[in-house]
């Protein structure tokens, strides 16, 4: 620390994906096994740059950040995501401007349309933002590994479709709602609604800088019956 001023050569991160049952049961039983080793995946976080901490209570951040498949977990919006990245960064003090270009090979999405359902219906308590304002400016890109899913209670509209598509992420301040301009287009997917189960044949999810963020989504599936084929269409935006 100088002047007020701490300085960060060096800093690193590690963490883990999170493994569901069934992977972190055979991972205990390959550990019995003495010709086995035990490889783990992990990412990591290096980061460089300088903290202004002339005042505690508004720090500023001037960093810079390098992610090699750095594992997340945002709880608060039901997303897991495995990312990388070459130049993210974070700067400021009243305004905390996060930028640079993210690589998603891998995540997941959990989506609970009954809760979008209801969130449409009550009226929530607006609240002014104050500072620390966030500013987003990032560019993501997204290969062909990104699942949406639905809650698994619901057994009325139950999905699960793997996506690929490119993404820009935005929050102007004092605004607190960010909006994305892209286009995802799926790979595969299922869909099955009381015990009725459909092929995604094709699907799309478009965003057009929408605040609140409401997408357009155009989903066909189908079902074949021995010689009938049954065809499942839904388009329009989620709300």
């Amino acid at each position: 620390i100088k002047d007020h001023v701490l300085h960060i050569e060096k800093m690193t991160a590690v963490s883990m994906e999170e493994k569901d049952f069934l992977e972190k049961l055979w991972r205990f039983l390959n550990s019995l096994l003495p010709w086995t080793k035990r490889s783990l995946k992990e990412g990591h976080l290096f980061g460089r740059g300088k903290i202004d901490l002339s005042d505690l209570n508004r720090p500023g951040l001037d960093l810079a950040l390098k992610l090699d498949e750095f594992y997340v977990d945002y709880f608060i919006q039901n997303v897991k995501a495995v990312v990388s990245s070459e130049n993210l960064t974070i700067k400021g003090r009243d305004t905390i401007y996060v930028s640079g270009d993210l690589y998603i090979p891998k995540g997941v999405v959990e989506i609970d349309l009954d809760q979008i359902a209801r969130s449409v219906y009550l009226s929530q308590e607006v609240i002014k933002p104050e500072p620390p304002f966030l500013a987003l400016n990032l560019d993501v890109e997204i290969p062909g590994n990104f699942t949406v899913t639905s809650s698994p209670l619901n057994l009325a509209n139950n999905f699960r479709i793997v996506f690929m598509g490119d993404l820009h992420i935005s929050m102007v301040p004092p605004s607190d709602e960010p909006s994305i301009l892209g286009h995802l287009e799926a790979i595969s997917g299922k869909y099955s609604s009381w015990n009725q189960n459909f092929i995604v044949q094709n699907a799309t999810i478009d965003f057009k800088n929408k605040i609140p963020i409401d997408p357009d989504i155009d989903v066909v599936a189908i079902k074949q019956l021995g010689n009938k084929k049954f065809e499942l269409a839904l388009n329009g935006s989620v709300s």
